[in-house]
Protein backbone atom coordinates (compact mmCIF):
# COMPACT_ATOMS: atom_id res chain seq x y z
CA UNK A 1 0.00 0.00 0.00
CA UNK A 2 3.22 2.45 0.40
CA UNK A 3 4.06 2.28 -3.52
CA UNK A 4 1.82 3.75 -5.81
CA UNK A 5 1.79 7.35 -4.28
CA UNK A 6 5.58 6.68 -4.78
CA UNK A 7 5.41 5.93 -8.45
CA UNK A 8 1.92 6.53 -9.80
CA UNK A 9 2.77 9.72 -11.78
CA UNK A 10 6.59 9.13 -12.57
CA UNK A 11 5.73 5.47 -13.82
CA UNK A 12 2.83 6.57 -16.04
CA UNK A 13 0.35 4.85 -13.99
CA UNK A 14 -2.27 7.10 -14.66
CA UNK A 15 -5.81 7.40 -17.11
CA UNK A 16 -4.80 9.63 -19.83
CA UNK A 17 -5.09 13.22 -19.18
CA UNK A 18 -6.73 15.45 -21.59
CA UNK A 19 -5.07 18.98 -19.99
CA UNK A 20 -7.29 20.84 -22.00
CA UNK A 21 -10.45 19.46 -20.49
CA UNK A 22 -12.42 19.75 -23.54
CA UNK A 23 -11.46 16.85 -25.60
CA UNK A 24 -9.12 19.14 -27.86
CA UNK A 25 -5.77 18.83 -28.55
CA UNK A 26 -3.41 21.92 -27.55
CA UNK A 27 -3.58 24.89 -29.98
CA UNK A 28 -0.55 26.20 -28.94
CA UNK A 29 1.66 23.79 -28.90
CA UNK A 30 5.42 25.81 -28.87
CA UNK A 31 3.72 28.17 -25.56
CA UNK A 32 5.25 27.97 -22.57
CA UNK A 33 2.44 27.93 -19.33
CA UNK A 34 3.25 28.47 -15.48
CA UNK A 35 1.62 25.87 -13.46
CA UNK A 36 1.92 27.49 -9.19
CA UNK A 37 4.54 24.57 -8.10
CA UNK A 38 5.92 23.60 -11.37
CA UNK A 39 8.55 24.36 -13.85
CA UNK A 40 7.56 26.09 -16.83
CA UNK A 41 6.57 23.82 -19.31
CA UNK A 42 5.32 23.73 -23.28
CA UNK A 43 2.36 23.10 -24.18
CA UNK A 44 3.15 20.32 -26.10
CA UNK A 45 5.31 18.35 -23.71
CA UNK A 46 2.34 19.24 -21.01
CA UNK A 47 -0.01 17.04 -22.94
CA UNK A 48 2.12 14.01 -24.00
CA UNK A 49 2.80 14.18 -19.87
CA UNK A 50 -1.00 14.00 -19.56
CA UNK A 51 -1.58 11.24 -22.17
CA UNK A 52 1.36 9.17 -20.86
CA UNK A 53 -0.38 8.73 -17.58
CA UNK A 54 2.02 11.01 -15.70
CA UNK A 55 -0.87 13.40 -14.46
CA UNK A 56 -3.48 12.29 -11.58
CA UNK A 57 -6.71 12.31 -11.80
CA UNK A 58 -7.05 15.12 -9.28
CA UNK A 59 -4.27 17.21 -11.07
CA UNK A 60 -5.83 16.31 -14.15
CA UNK A 61 -8.91 18.17 -12.49
CA UNK A 62 -7.28 21.81 -11.74
CA UNK A 63 -4.64 22.43 -14.59
CA UNK A 64 -7.24 23.08 -17.71
CA UNK A 65 -8.01 26.68 -15.39
CA UNK A 66 -4.14 27.12 -15.49
CA UNK A 67 -3.51 26.63 -19.45
CA UNK A 68 -6.43 27.16 -21.44
CA UNK A 69 -5.72 30.74 -22.70
CA UNK A 70 -1.94 29.99 -22.94
CA UNK A 71 -2.27 26.62 -24.61
CA UNK A 72 -5.09 27.82 -26.77
CA UNK A 73 -7.11 25.49 -25.63
CA UNK A 74 -10.27 27.01 -27.01
CA UNK A 75 -10.96 27.59 -30.55
CA UNK A 76 -11.10 30.96 -32.28
CA UNK A 77 -14.23 32.30 -33.80
CA UNK A 78 -13.34 35.19 -35.84
CA UNK A 79 -14.99 38.26 -34.52
CA UNK A 80 -17.61 40.18 -36.52
CA UNK A 81 -16.84 43.59 -38.62
CA UNK A 82 -18.17 46.40 -37.01
CA UNK A 83 -17.42 50.42 -37.70
CA UNK A 84 -14.87 51.66 -35.33
CA UNK A 85 -16.38 53.06 -32.10
CA UNK A 86 -14.87 55.06 -29.15
CA UNK A 87 -13.04 52.71 -26.79
CA UNK A 88 -14.78 52.81 -23.43
CA UNK A 89 -13.74 53.88 -20.16
CA UNK A 90 -11.80 51.25 -18.91
CA UNK A 91 -13.47 49.28 -15.83
CA UNK A 92 -11.64 48.97 -12.25
CA UNK A 93 -9.32 46.01 -12.29
CA UNK A 94 -10.79 44.02 -9.22
CA UNK A 95 -8.47 42.69 -6.83
CA UNK A 96 -7.40 39.28 -7.27
CA UNK A 97 -9.82 36.49 -6.20
CA UNK A 98 -8.08 34.86 -3.15
CA UNK A 99 -7.13 31.47 -3.41
CA UNK A 100 -9.88 28.88 -1.22
CA UNK A 101 -8.61 27.37 2.68
CA UNK A 102 -6.11 24.64 1.93
CA UNK A 103 -6.82 21.36 4.88
CA UNK A 104 -3.06 20.61 4.20
CA UNK A 105 -3.86 16.95 5.92
CA UNK A 106 -6.19 16.42 3.16
CA UNK A 107 -8.50 14.69 5.61
CA UNK A 108 -10.13 17.18 7.83
CA UNK A 109 -7.17 16.71 10.28
CA UNK A 110 -5.06 19.10 11.99
CA UNK A 111 -1.36 18.18 12.03
CA UNK A 112 0.20 16.84 15.39
CA UNK A 113 3.36 17.41 15.18
CA UNK A 114 3.41 20.99 14.10
CA UNK A 115 7.56 21.33 14.93
CA UNK A 116 8.16 18.31 12.38
CA UNK A 117 10.70 19.49 9.48
CA UNK A 118 9.88 17.99 5.92
CA UNK A 119 10.45 18.71 2.60
CA UNK A 120 6.98 19.07 0.49
CA UNK A 121 7.72 19.68 -3.46
CA UNK A 122 7.26 23.21 -4.67
CA UNK A 123 7.83 24.62 -0.67
CA UNK A 124 10.95 22.77 0.20
CA UNK A 125 12.07 22.19 3.60
CA UNK A 126 9.35 23.78 6.10
CA UNK A 127 7.29 22.83 9.13
CA UNK A 128 4.38 20.99 9.48
CA UNK A 129 2.46 23.73 11.63
CA UNK A 130 3.44 26.61 9.01
CA UNK A 131 2.67 24.47 6.38
CA UNK A 132 -0.78 24.35 7.96
CA UNK A 133 -1.12 28.15 8.59
CA UNK A 134 0.16 28.83 4.95
CA UNK A 135 -2.87 26.48 3.90
CA UNK A 136 -5.64 28.12 6.31
CA UNK A 137 -4.63 31.60 5.09
CA UNK A 138 -5.22 31.09 1.47
CA UNK A 139 -1.67 30.92 0.40
CA UNK A 140 -1.87 27.61 -1.24
CA UNK A 141 -2.96 26.98 -5.02
CA UNK A 142 -5.69 24.68 -5.56
CA UNK A 143 -3.71 22.55 -7.79
CA UNK A 144 -0.61 22.42 -4.88
CA UNK A 145 -3.39 21.46 -2.26
CA UNK A 146 -4.27 18.14 -3.28
CA UNK A 147 -0.88 17.15 -4.00
CA UNK A 148 0.09 17.90 -0.04
CA UNK A 149 -1.46 15.25 1.74
CA UNK A 150 0.28 12.19 0.75
CA UNK A 151 3.65 13.77 1.04
CA UNK A 152 2.80 15.07 5.04
CA UNK A 153 0.24 12.57 6.93
CA UNK A 154 2.69 10.37 8.39
CA UNK A 155 5.55 12.89 9.17
CA UNK A 156 3.20 15.52 10.70
CA UNK A 157 0.98 13.09 12.01
CA UNK A 158 -2.26 13.78 10.37
CA UNK A 159 -3.74 9.96 10.57
CA UNK A 160 -5.91 9.06 13.14
CA UNK A 161 -4.38 7.50 15.66
CA UNK A 162 -3.50 3.73 15.64
CA UNK A 163 -3.54 1.17 18.23
CA UNK A 164 -1.24 -0.76 16.76
CA UNK A 165 -2.19 -3.84 18.71
CA UNK A 166 -5.08 -3.97 17.20
CA UNK A 167 -7.59 -5.17 19.96
CA UNK A 168 -7.34 -1.94 21.89
CA UNK A 169 -4.55 -3.00 24.28
CA UNK A 170 -1.29 -1.44 24.75
CA UNK A 171 1.81 -3.04 24.26
CA UNK A 172 3.00 -5.45 26.81
CA UNK A 173 6.71 -5.83 25.92
CA UNK A 174 6.84 -1.98 25.45
CA UNK A 175 11.27 -2.39 25.09
CA UNK A 176 10.96 -5.05 22.99
CA UNK A 177 12.59 -4.58 19.38
CA UNK A 178 10.34 -5.31 16.23
CA UNK A 179 10.85 -5.94 12.65
CA UNK A 180 8.49 -4.56 10.21
CA UNK A 181 9.08 -5.50 6.44
CA UNK A 182 10.81 -2.50 4.65
CA UNK A 183 11.14 -0.69 7.96
CA UNK A 184 13.96 0.15 10.11
CA UNK A 185 13.93 -2.40 13.45
CA UNK A 186 11.66 -0.44 16.06
CA UNK A 187 10.73 -0.60 19.94
CA UNK A 188 7.10 -1.26 20.82
CA UNK A 189 6.92 1.71 22.83
CA UNK A 190 8.18 4.58 19.86
CA UNK A 191 5.64 2.42 17.59
CA UNK A 192 3.37 2.70 19.96
CA UNK A 193 3.60 6.37 20.53
CA UNK A 194 3.50 7.17 16.24
CA UNK A 195 0.94 5.30 16.00
CA UNK A 196 -1.51 7.11 19.15
CA UNK A 197 0.09 10.18 16.98
CA UNK A 198 -0.74 9.85 14.20
CA UNK A 199 2.58 8.55 11.94
CA UNK A 200 0.98 5.44 10.74
CA UNK A 201 -1.51 5.48 7.85
CA UNK A 202 -4.85 3.98 8.43
CA UNK A 203 -3.84 1.06 5.68
CA UNK A 204 -0.55 0.26 7.61
CA UNK A 205 -2.51 0.33 10.88
CA UNK A 206 -4.73 -2.90 9.39
CA UNK A 207 -1.59 -4.87 8.59
CA UNK A 208 0.79 -3.57 11.82
CA UNK A 209 -0.65 -6.62 14.87
CA UNK A 210 0.07 -9.50 12.24
CA UNK A 211 4.21 -8.62 12.54
CA UNK A 212 4.35 -7.13 16.44
CA UNK A 213 1.16 -9.14 18.18
CA UNK A 214 4.00 -11.89 19.45
CA UNK A 215 6.65 -9.45 20.15
CA UNK A 216 5.48 -6.53 21.71
CA UNK A 217 3.20 -8.85 24.09
CA UNK A 218 -0.22 -7.37 22.83
CA UNK A 219 -2.38 -10.37 23.75
CA UNK A 220 -2.78 -10.69 27.90
CA UNK A 221 -1.13 -13.94 28.97
CA UNK A 222 -3.41 -16.61 30.78
CA UNK A 223 -1.19 -19.29 32.84
CA UNK A 224 -1.97 -22.59 31.19
CA UNK A 225 -3.48 -25.24 33.49
CA UNK A 226 -1.23 -27.39 35.26
CA UNK A 227 -1.10 -31.26 33.50
CA UNK A 228 0.54 -34.48 33.87
CA UNK A 229 3.43 -35.11 31.78
CA UNK A 230 2.88 -36.77 28.43
CA UNK A 231 4.99 -38.48 26.02
CA UNK A 232 5.46 -35.02 23.10
CA UNK A 233 3.74 -36.13 20.18
CA UNK A 234 5.34 -36.65 16.43
CA UNK A 235 6.24 -33.12 15.28
CA UNK A 236 4.17 -32.49 12.06
CA UNK A 237 6.05 -31.78 9.02
CA UNK A 238 6.77 -27.82 8.71
CA UNK A 239 4.72 -26.18 5.89
CA UNK A 240 6.39 -24.17 3.03
CA UNK A 241 5.83 -20.34 3.98
CA UNK A 242 2.61 -18.74 2.59
CA UNK A 243 4.03 -16.53 -1.19
CA UNK A 244 3.19 -12.95 -0.58
CA UNK A 245 -0.07 -12.70 -2.40
CA UNK A 246 0.58 -10.55 -6.08
CA UNK A 247 0.92 -6.82 -5.71
CA UNK A 248 -0.39 -4.57 -8.24
CA UNK A 249 2.71 -1.46 -7.55
CA UNK A 250 0.21 0.96 -9.31
CA UNK A 251 -2.44 0.34 -7.09
CA UNK A 252 -5.51 1.16 -9.39
CA UNK A 253 -5.37 -2.19 -11.56
CA UNK A 254 -3.80 -0.15 -14.39
CA UNK A 255 -0.32 -1.50 -15.47
CA UNK A 256 3.29 1.03 -15.80
CA UNK A 257 3.15 2.83 -18.43
CA UNK A 258 6.83 3.99 -18.45
CA UNK A 259 8.34 0.99 -17.75
CA UNK A 260 12.55 1.93 -18.39
CA UNK A 261 11.92 5.34 -16.15
CA UNK A 262 14.07 5.02 -12.78
CA UNK A 263 12.29 6.08 -9.71
CA UNK A 264 13.47 6.27 -6.26
CA UNK A 265 11.11 3.67 -4.17
CA UNK A 266 11.21 3.46 -0.26
CA UNK A 267 12.84 0.04 0.21
CA UNK A 268 13.72 -0.58 -2.81
CA UNK A 269 16.14 2.64 -3.63
CA UNK A 270 16.76 3.50 -7.30
CA UNK A 271 14.43 0.79 -9.55
CA UNK A 272 12.57 0.27 -12.69
CA UNK A 273 9.14 0.56 -13.10
CA UNK A 274 8.73 -2.29 -14.83
CA UNK A 275 11.23 -4.55 -12.89
CA UNK A 276 8.73 -3.12 -9.63
CA UNK A 277 6.12 -4.15 -11.37
CA UNK A 278 7.30 -7.39 -11.94
CA UNK A 279 8.75 -7.62 -8.35
CA UNK A 280 5.04 -7.34 -7.33
CA UNK A 281 3.51 -10.00 -9.92
CA UNK A 282 6.04 -12.30 -8.68
CA UNK A 283 4.46 -12.28 -5.31
CA UNK A 284 8.28 -10.46 -4.03
CA UNK A 285 6.61 -7.26 -2.82
CA UNK A 286 5.26 -7.71 1.24
CA UNK A 287 1.59 -6.52 1.95
CA UNK A 288 3.18 -3.65 4.26
CA UNK A 289 5.40 -2.59 1.59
Amino acid sequence: PLIPDQINSECGCNPPCNVCGNGRPVGNPNAVVSIPGEEPIRCRDLQTAGLAGSITPSECMIVPGFIRETCGCDPSTPAPTRPPTRPPTPAPVPSPTPFPPCNVCGNGRSVFLPGRMIRVEGFGMVECGELERDGLNRQISPFQCPLIPDQINSECGCNPPCNVCGNGRPVGNPNAVVSIPGEEPIRCRDLQTAGLAGSITPSECMIVPGFIRETCGCDPSTPAPTRPPTRPPTPAPVPSPTPFPPCNVCGNGRSVFLPGRMIRVEGFGMVECGELERDGLNRQISPFQ
